[in-house]
């Protein structure tokens, strides 16, 4: 606590919260390791914190031991994914654990940019056994970036292996990790470093198991990484066409190819639902797991600002927001709040995926009434006409509070700290309680930079035309197969029918809907979810050609009069004998 409490004094405002409650470690495994579905199951490309921010407390991120004279800040110096990455340099030793890898196939990426100018020895360290308290600690790999010899080597390794330095350009580490078979196979820019033992390569006798990461700079100076991640190998789709249309007369059918490949490197499994045009559907914004566990507010009192940012795909776009929820108080907490008190809601668009950056204001509600406080009744507050995003980029919804908590004592912004999503902001100083907020305010970052990892309480939710949201049967398209399993490397044909019986004349639209378990979020070719648009035209043929029956003509007469009726479009001559 006195830890935190000089960090916010150094800030000139002090955050404080009633109870100190235990976060459970942010940045833990986001999905199952035998859920294939899910196989990315963690990333950070450090744009979520505020630039410059100490990464010790944010998003899992901590010093070594959870000292925090071992972290690092963020920095837009250089980025791979702008705007920021994180620079390793001098007392930095930097740690993110991770936990239930122990089984499977496993990659760990991570982007390094080692400056020119780089003096010193600096490590990228993976852990099979870590603990804060250094009961367990076991060594998988170690690799070393020598400025003196200009190498890369796998220090300590049994398997040995040495590289020449890349410098001033971004370089792609990857570790290729087999668990099944207790092995690793190390790439320093798609070259291979070294391959071998997994628990035995640096330490021994270590665990079948992926702990931690640890960047370690040793006094060095600076290094860059970004865009780093840790993934199960898992199926990739590709779908061609990404669009079907058809011109059909009435009471015909047309059948049209679809072919669903995998490029990946598991078994693909896939369905195709249907989707008649493109009906609105409903759409929430949420980060929070619907329970708070502490509440933030002013030690000294007054007014400040709390947002949430959130990032739906560019496919969702446009996007009416119509309602916003806020929580207050939390269960078998003391807030301070009161039914009654004011809050104002601010809405901003932010293109850059960065608050720190600035944002767009586009809509405010303003005095608006606490309507409960028992941390479990959300405040609701519909918008007098929906707003909307035409994106892409964040949505940010923002709360200010303008009579609720800004007694010394009180904590208006309820805080969910199961596991944060490094979206929840705060806003203190100069700009941060005008009308509306300036963004950034003069004191900002992310909750967990002022030591309080979590997810503000702060929802919203709207309607959009995105595709597939709620698939129902098109009489007149069916597909088969529906469903299947492609193996990698092979693909699988799909008939698509179009069925115009019974149809009037006119333009039919629908969506195919391939939901898959590749694990890259969709919509999008490649993704979880591919929509497929079909159009189908019903056009008339024209009349059918007409027969005329006339009596018997001359040579001549017969001549004359077939070229006058063609002229009229009537029809062909048939010449009735007799």
């Amino acid at each position: 606590m006195k830890k935190k409490l000089a960090f916010a004094l150094a800030l000139g405002a002090i955050l404080a919260i009633p109870t100190l409650v235990a976060a459970e470690p942010p940045g833990a495994l986001l999905a199952s390791a035998a859920d294939r579905s899910e196989a990315i199951v963690w990333r950070d490309n450090f744009d979520a914190y505020a630039t410059g921010s100490q990464l010790h407390g944010q998003g899992g991120w901590k010093g070594w031991f959870n000292d925090p004279a071992g972290g690092a800040l963020t920095s837009s110096a250089q980025a791979r994914s702008a705007p920021n990455s994180a620079a390793i340099l001098g007392a930095s030793d930097l740690v993110h654990e991770y936990s239930g890898a122990t089984s499977g196939q496993w990659v760990y990426t991570a982007w390094q940019y080692v400056p020119s100018d780089y003096t010193g020895q600096s490590y990228f360290i993976l852990l099979n056994s870590y603990d804060d308290a250094g009961a367990s600690l076991n060594w998988s790999v170690q690799v070393q970036f020598d400025a003196a010899t200009n190498t890369v080597l796998n220090d300590g390794g049994v398997s040995g292996g040495s590289l020449p330095l890349v410098r001033g350009q971004w370089v792609q580490l990857r570790l290729e990790i087999d668990l099944d078979t207790d092995t690793g196979a190390f790439y320093y820019g798609n070259q291979l470093l070294y391959s071998g033992t997994w628990s035995g390569q640096v330490s021994g006798g270590g665990a079948v198991n992926i702990a931690a990461v640890d960047l370690f700079a040793n006094g060095a100076s600076v290094i860059y990484y970004d865009d780093m991640s840790l993934e199960q190998p898992g199926p990739d789709i590709d779908v061609d066409p990404l669009a079907l249309a058809n011109t059909q007369a009435p009471d015909t059918t047309a059948q049209l190819a679809l072919t669903i490949a995998n490029v990946g490197d598991a078994d693909l499994d896939w369905t195709i639902g249907e989707e008649p045009g493109s009906p609105e559907a409903p759409v929430s914004f949420v980060v929070d797991d619907g329970v708070g566990e502490n509440a933030i507010g002013l030690t000294n009192g007054g007014q400040f600002l709390w947002l949430n940012r959130f990032t739906p795909a560019p496919a969702f776009f446009p996007i009416e927001l119509d309602q916003v929820q806020v929580m207050f108080n939390y269960p078998g907490g003391t807030s301070g709040i009161n039914v009654g008190e004011l809050v104002d809601i601010y809405l901003y668009a932010d293109a850059d995926g960065n608050p720190a950056n600035g944002a767009t204001f586009v809509a405010s509600l303003l005095n608006q009434q606490v309507q409960a406080v028992d941390g479990a009744t959300w405040s609701v507050f519909d918008l007098p006409a929906p707003v909307t995003f035409n994106g892409p980029g964040d949505i940010l919804i923002a709360v200010v509070n303008r009579t609720a908590g800004i007694a010394a004592g009180t904590f208006v912004a309820t805080l969910d700290q199961t596991a944060s999503q490094g979206r929840s902001w705060i806003g203190l100083g100069t700009g941060a309680t005008d009308n509306p907020p300036v963004l950034p305010p003069a004191t900002f970052g992310t909750v967990d930079s002022f030591g309080f990892p979590g997810n503000m309480m702060v929802r919203g939710y709207g309607e959009t035309n995105a595709p597939c949201l709620d698939p129902a049967d098109v009489p007149w398209l069916s597909v088969s197969p529906a469903a299947g399993t492609t193996a990698p490397a092979a693909s699988t044909p799909v008939a698509v029918t179009l069925d115009s019986t019974g149809l009037a004349t006119g333009i039919y639209l629908a969506n195919l809907c391939i939901a898959s378990d590749d694990p890259t979020p969709g919509p999008g070719n490649g993704t979880e979810l591919v929509v497929v648009p079909v159009e189908l035209t019903v056009e008339d043929s024209g009349p059918v050609p007409s027969v005329l029956e006339i009596p018997a003509l001359g040579p001549a007469g017969a001549a004359l009069l077939g070229l006058a009726l063609a002229g009229l479009g009537l029809g062909a001559l048939r010449r009735r004998r007799g």
